[in-house]
Parts: structure tokens; C-alpha cells; sequence
């Protein structure tokens, strides 16, 4: 009997992306295995209270969105969230079409 894998149709990260040892391999394998129209989200804190962390947003700006889009998911968008126990909430969210 042959079974074949059911793709997913989306992916959601809750504050894990900071123990990605490689970003871009990671987001290349995310859009591999998700079905056509899939999404992606990954969430997670880029500062707390008045701070903001730039080590985090620069990694945002500079690896996530361009990683993600290199990917080929598209209407790759920055969403800021409500602050939670004084975190910043910020998610990267990203299409696959």
C-alpha cells in the first residue's frame, strides 16, 4: 500500500526563531513542504517596554523578510502586535504561491 505525506497548510512559530542556527535554510524548508497558498508565521519579541532590541530587529530587517521572500513566499509583511507582559509582539508573516 503506498501512502503519500499530506503537505501542510501552514506554519507557525511562537518564539523559536532565536535558536535557528540557519535562518535561510530553515525558511527555504518551511516553503518547500507547505502547500501551494500556505502561510507562514513566525512570532516572537524584538524589545520590551521603552527598548527596543536591535540585535532582533536587525536580524528581522536584515535575514527573516529577505530570507523569506529569496524563498519565494510573497506578501512577506512586517505585523506589529499588542505588547504582552511588557514584550513587544512582532510577526513576519509570508504567503506561498
Amino acid at each position: 500500500m503506498r501512502r503519500s505525506l499530506r503537505l501542510p497548510t501552514s506554519f507557525l512559530s511562537i518564539q523559536t526563531i532565536y535558536f535557528w542556527n540557519d535562518i535561510e535554510t530553515t525558511l527555504s524548508e518551511i516553503f518547500r513542504v507547505l502547500k501551494p497558498e500556505g502561510v507562514v508565521i513566525l512570532t516572537f519579541s524584538d524589545g520590551k517596554e521603552d527598548e527596543t532590541w536591535e540585535g532582533i530587529r536587525g536580524i528581522t530587517e536584515n535575514q527573516v523578510i529577505p530570507y523569506m521572500k529569496s524563498a519565494g513566499f510573497k506578501d512577506v509583511a512586517l505585523i506589529k502586535g499588542p505588547d504582552s507582559r511588557g514584550y513587544h509582539t512582532v510577526s513576519v508573516r509570508g504567503i506561498k504561491q
